[in-house]
């Protein structure tokens, strides 16, 4: 409530100030159909211009910080110092001055003082102020003498028993067992028999071959013949092939071994 009570003085004071303008100001630089608050006499009242003068003037701000930015394009005064003076004569101007048609007059005698009034009420109390900050620690006192030692205690218990430890990593693989005995039933040995040229003996089902061999006797009993051989043995040959390269009556065989 009391903020709001100076802030109305404040404002009353403004525009008491304003009612203060002799009409010897108007007739100088003003005309008479200018407003009073138009400080920079342009013929309009703005905010922008003359509120801010105003308010440049009531923070004491003179010369061309007081009018610089602020006045208006069409001022009829822009002098810094001629709008300095215009407000000080507001400031000036007390309301007892201004009769009822605005014109300033010579002030009254002073009336008797007023009886004294009663004292008021007691205000209320106050809230409680907040609670101050901590003090500062104390130093710390000095440390006392070490004190005699005690007698030993006695064995405690036994600790329980450990967690079990973890499973230790596998051992390295063993050597390799010794082969299996060969399996001779499954051995079979073919027999391939032709005149001349080329004669193969081939192994049956899924069987490998793995050996093979040929031979040749001429057309004179008793006497064996040369051959050459057509494959190697391989264990990704299924049969085995031998011919003659001599154009002879000859009996040729060709041998293999599968498995």
């Amino acid at each position: 409530m009391i903020t709001l009570i100076n802030r109305f003085s404040k404002y009353s004071i403004v525009i008491l100030g304003f009612l203060a303008i002799t009409l010897s100001h108007a007739q100088g630089e003003r005309t008479d159909d200018i407003s009073i608050l138009d400080v920079d006499a342009n013929g309009e009242v703005d905010a922008l211009t003359d509120g801010l003068l105003l308010l440049r003037s009531m923070f004491g701000l003179t010369d061309d910080v007081l009018t610089t930015g602020v006045v208006s394009a069409d001022a009829a005064i822009s002098d810094s110092s001629a709008i300095n003076t215009y407000i000080t004569s507001m400031k000036d101007t007390t309301y007892g001055k201004l009769n009822s048609s605005g014109e300033a007059v010579s002030a009254g005698p002073q009336g008797e003082k007023g009886d004294k009034g009663d004292t008021g009420a007691d205000g209320a109390t106050g809230p409680q102020g907040a609670t101050g900050a901590t003090g500062i620690a104390g130093n710390d006192g000095a440390t006392g003498v070490t004190g005699v030692t005690g007698p030993q205690g006695a064995t405690g218990a036994a600790g329980a028993t450990g967690a079990a430890g973890a499973d230790g990593s596998d051992g390295a693989t063993g050597p390799q067992g010794a082969t299996g005995e060969f399996d001779t039933s499954q051995l079979e040995i073919v027999t391939a028999e032709g005149g001349t040229g080329t004669v193969t003996a081939a192994c049956s089902g899924t069987k490998k071959l793995i050996s093979g061999s040929c031979s040749r006797t001429t057309s004179y009993p008793g006497v064996s013949g040369g051959y050459e051989f057509k494959d190697e043995p391989s264990a990704d040959l299924t049969s085995f092939t031998c011919y003659s390269s001599t154009y002879r009556t000859s009996y040729q065989k060709a041998h293999a071994i599968c498995y």
